[in-house]
């Protein structure tokens, strides 16, 4: 005779089995929620979907139902970013953005005496500074994976270009797989009677326009370049005169707070920023 088997047990152990590996995923699920610490900035950064913006806070704090838990992180930050005397406007939807701080980073990196030499330097240099970030920028970012220049991401216009394509690893929730960057420079004068402004503004708003209208590759054409969702795409401008300074207030670019302790350099420029989150 086969033995005799208790169903209302085994109903029971399945049912606790069930359980436990519910327990565990909902336990992954809390615990990991996006956070990453920036290397330079030292707070724990995810992007918040209900504010269309990165929220910081000095430790991962974990989430409910609705989201991140509040205010915990949100006060944290505020304390935090008016430490670093940040111009930090939550309720305004402006906060630190970690890939602008990465931009900001490099920029202390090269020095003041280097970029003003750039840039009142003979044809520009717009060039050099696509060329340097995409030298120095992996060791700025965290969760680096690769950065590719000058690749056909657009699948409505083939014919253009993203300047910089950032791809982002291990895949976390609340973060970016990739980042794609059009980087726009202030015209240094080569004759001090006319304004070369005018010409960055259009160049800018030519940006705004393909990234608003961008339909991208998942994978690019020969060089397999990855361009993960979500992605992130930016329009960065970079500004040294105070003309340039108004010009992009005056185009609505967002400004990306400075932070500055006692002792710490400054960056030579400001960075203004348009950014989509593409799906």
């Amino acid at each position: 005779m086969s033995p005799h088997v208790d169903l209302k047990l085994v109903s029971s152990a399945t049912l606790l089995v069930s359980a436990c590996v519910y327990l565990c995923n909902y336990k992954i699920l809390i615990m990991d929620q996006g956070w990453v610490l920036h290397k330079s900035i030292g707070l724990y950064f995810r992007w918040d979907n209900l504010t269309a913006r990165y929220i910081w806070a000095t430790k991962e704090y974990s989430t409910n139902a609705l989201g991140p838990l509040r205010p915990g992180p949100l006060r944290d930050e505020w304390e935090r970013n008016y430490e670093l005397s940040a111009d930090f406007r939550p309720h305004n939807n402006v906060s630190f953005d970690p890939f602008m701080q990465y931009i900001l980073d490099w920029g202390i990196s090269k020095g003041e005496e280097t970029i003003h030499d750039r840039f009142y330097a003979d044809g520009g240099w717009e060039a050099w500074v696509q060329s340097e970030t995409h030298s120095d920028l992996p060791d700025f970012v965290d969760r680096y994976d690769a950065l590719w220049r000058e690749q056909h991401v657009y699948a409505n216009s083939p014919g253009d270009k993203a300047d910089l394509l950032l791809s982002l690893e291990p895949a976390a929730p609340a973060q970016p797989s990739s980042v794609l960057l059009e980087l726009k420079v202030e015209l240094g004068r080569s004759d001090p009677t006319r304004s070369r402004v005018p010409e960055m503004i259009q160049k800018v708003r030519d940006d705004i326009q393909k990234i608003q209208n961008a339909n991208l590759h998942y994978l690019v054409p020969i060089s397999g370049a990855r361009v993960g969702r979500p992605c992130h795409a930016y329009v960065v401008a970079l500004t040294v005169t105070d003309e340039g300074y108004r010009a992009m207030e005056r185009i609505g670019m967002s400004l990306e707070p400075s932070r500055q302790r006692q002792g710490e350099a400054t960056c030579p420029f400001k960075v203004w920023w348009f950014r989509r989150v593409i799906n």
